[in-house]
């Protein structure tokens, strides 16, 4: 009986380890026409109307809820003579913070650089809610919770625009200005 328990719990250890959190599939271009669902929702350059190119690294943040988000993949947008730009492929991620068949909260952004607290041009879509699959073995996909809200096609998410950020000066920097702005006006006095 021991025998069967510290295998049992050796089991559960292992396969905790490897993907037990929820699983979604996240893709912005999904035409099946069998269940009615047409997503098409690109992601815009500066102008809002010009898809975003390749250059730009597109990073999918999950969690149990907005403040909890941490990233789980980054791809870029796909360029290609039969691909308009905007678009990326559909990815299948495994959120471990969220419980098979829980509700993930999701938000996608796309910025130009190296990280997004860095980049001088990104954006940031609305929070959607995502109900993950990942229940049973084999772990299952995520299935459609009511009509018209299939979380394997994202229907939640939404087209958005990078924007040019300026960057906001550190105190340091502002406190400098303002001692040499002083300096200068009393060197006139």
């Amino acid at each position: 009986m021991k025998k069967i328990l510290i295998i049992s719990s050796l089991f559960l250890l292992v396969s905790n380890a490897f993907g037990a959190g929820g699983t979604f599939i996240l893709d912005n271009k999904v035409a099946d026409f069998q269940k009615g669902i047409v997503v098409d929702q690109p992601i815009f350059d500066v102008d809002g109307t010009t898809g975003l190119p390749s250059s730009f690294t597109i990073g999918v943040y999950s969690g149990t809820s907005e403040s909890s988000l941490s990233l789980l993949a980054t791809t870029t947008t796909q360029t290609s003579p039969t691909v308009t730009p905007g678009y990326f492929a559909g990815l299948s991620l495994d959120d471990p913070s969220v419980t098979p068949g829980g509700n993930a909260i999701v938000q996608v952004r796309a910025w130009n650089g190296s990280d997004f607290e860095s980049a001088t041009v990104r954006g940031v879509s609305s929070f959607f809610s995502v109900t993950t699959g990942g229940v049973g073995m084999p772990a299952s996909l995520p299935t459609t919770v009511a009509p018209g809200n299939d979380p394997i096609y994202m229907t939640g998410f939404q087209s958005f625009s990078v924007m040019n950020v300026v960057p906001e000066p550190s105190t340091v920097a502002l406190g400098v200005i303002g001692g040499l702005g002083m300096l200068l006006r009393r060197r006139k006095n």
